[in-house]
C-alpha cells in the first residue's frame, strides 16, 4: 500500500503529459491550417489583382483603338483601377489610367447601339 500514492502520482502525470502532447499536435495542426489558410488568400489576391491588370490594359487598348470610352466603361476602369491598388498594385497601372483619361467620353448608347 505504500506504493500506490507514488502509482496515482505517476499515473496523473502521465496523464498530463498525454493531454500536453495531444493538446501541443492540435495547436500545431491549427497553426499549420491557418498559414495554409493565408497562403490561399495570398493567392486569390495576386490572381485577382492579375485579372483586374489584364482587364485595365484590354479595355485601354480597346477604347484607344476605338478612340472613344462610354461612361459605364470609364466607371468600371476606375473601379478596377481602385481594386487593384487596394490590392498592392505597383503603380504600372496609372500611366494606363492616364491614357484612358485622354480619350473621348461619349455616351453609351454610341457604343452600344
Amino acid at each position: 500500500m505504500e506504493y500506490l500514492p507514488m502509482i496515482i502520482q505517476s499515473i496523473i502525470t502521465l496523464a498530463f503529459a498525454v493531454i500536453t502532447w495531444r493538446v501541443k499536435a492540435y495547436l500545431d495542426e491549427s497553426a499549420k491550417e491557418r498559414r495554409e489558410f493565408i497562403e490561399k488568400i495570398k493567392a486569390n489576391e495576386i490572381g485577382t489583382q492579375a485579372l483586374l491588370r489584364h482587364a485595365l490594359l484590354r479595355g485601354y487598348y480597346s477604347c484607344k483603338k476605338r478612340g472613344k470610352i462610354s461612361y459605364s466603361e470609364a466607371s468600371s476602369y476606375q473601379a478596377m483601377y481602385e481594386a487593384y491598388h487596394l490590392l498592392g498594385g505597383n503603380g504600372v497601372m496609372d500611366e494606363v489610367m492616364r491614357g484612358l483619361h485622354l480619350i473621348p467620353i461619349c455616351q453609351d448608347s454610341e457604343i452600344y447601339s
